[in-house]
Order: C-alpha cells, then sequence, then structure tokens
C-alpha cells in the first residue's frame, strides 16, 4: 500500500498516510516506526483525525498504490497482501470507500486536494520509477538518520 487517505466531509479534516506492511510491529517499538505497518498506520491516522474533530462514523476513504513497481520483489506479493489488508480494514471498520487505483506495474504520483477531496492521479513511467527509488531511499536515510522514524501520517486541516 502506498499511500490511504481519509476524509471527514463535513468537518473538512483529512489525512493521508504511506505504509509499506500490512502486518504489525511489537507494542515496545517506537510509534513512528510502527506506521510503516497497515494496522498502525490505520489506527494512528484515524485516532489523529478524530483528535483534530473528525467523527470516524463520517470517514471517507481513498487509497491508491500497492503495485509491483520494484524489481526482486516478486517472491511474496507484498502488493497483493497491502492491498487485500486494507480492503478488508476499510469493511470491518465501516469506513466508505470512495475510489481506489491499486495493484498493476505502475507507480503513481498522487494528487490530494485537501478542500474538496479530489485526487489525481499520474502514473510514473519505468524509467522514473527508478530515479524515484533512489530518491526515496536518500530521503528514507535522511529521516531515519534525523529523527529516527519510518513510516508516516499527514494529517491536514
Amino acid at each position: 500500500m502506498r499511500v490511504g487517505l481519509l476524509r471527514d466531509p463535513d468537518n473538512g479534516v483529512c489525512g493521508m498516510n504511506h505504509f509499506m506492511l500490512p502486518a504489525s510491529c511489537a507494542i515496545d517499538e517506537n510509534a513512528g516506526r510502527c506506521a510503516r505497518y497497515g494496522v498502525q498506520a490505520m489506527e494512528l491516522l484515524i485516532n489523529e483525525m478524530v483528535h483534530l474533530g473528525a467523527r470516524r462514523h463520517r470517514l471517507k476513504a481513498k487509497v491508491f498504490g500497492a503495485g509491483s513497481v520494484l524489481e526482486g520483489m516478486n517472491v511474496v506479493n507484498v502488493g497483493e497482501m497491502n492491498a487485500d489488508f486494507v480492503l478488508r480494514y476499510l469493511e470491518t471498520e465501516g469506513i466508505e470507500l470512495l475510489a481506489r487505483d491499486l495493484l498493476g506495474e505502475s507507480a503513481r504520483k498522487v494528487y490530494y486536494f485537501t478542500d474538496t477531496g479530489k485526487v489525481m492521479i499520474r502514473r510514473l513511467k519505468p524509467a522514473r520509477i527508478e530515479k524515484l527509488a533512489e530518491r526515496e531511499a536518500r530521503y528514507r536515510e535522511t529521516v531515519e538518520r534525523d529523527v529516527g522514524l519510518s513510516g508516516s501520517v499527514d494529517l491536514f486541516t
């Protein structure tokens, strides 16, 4: 799963998460590190949104990604596992799914307009993916070195 977007349309509180794996981590791990896992990332996002005034029963979701875009990731199809996880999670939690663009072989660039909830997707060409993966790896190293965290949740009001 690459990007999960949630929005409370009544008050405009919205947020985004990005997780790498559906499975959970040990409870004593740093909460930021746990955000790379689906269950923790979704709960962290929802709890923070509720803290900002969103109501859980009004949340609407849009999910994107989970594609097979990196070489060497074919033994275990993490993308399929992430897609299955997020769809089951949303159904279990009673969160309406408004849009999805999951799986495939294209990386996506997601443009999220928080004032309206509109999302635009740009599929990236394979040559662009390698450059993007290098840039993401450098960024991840910087974040882990400077902050000591991995995984993220972004909130917008």
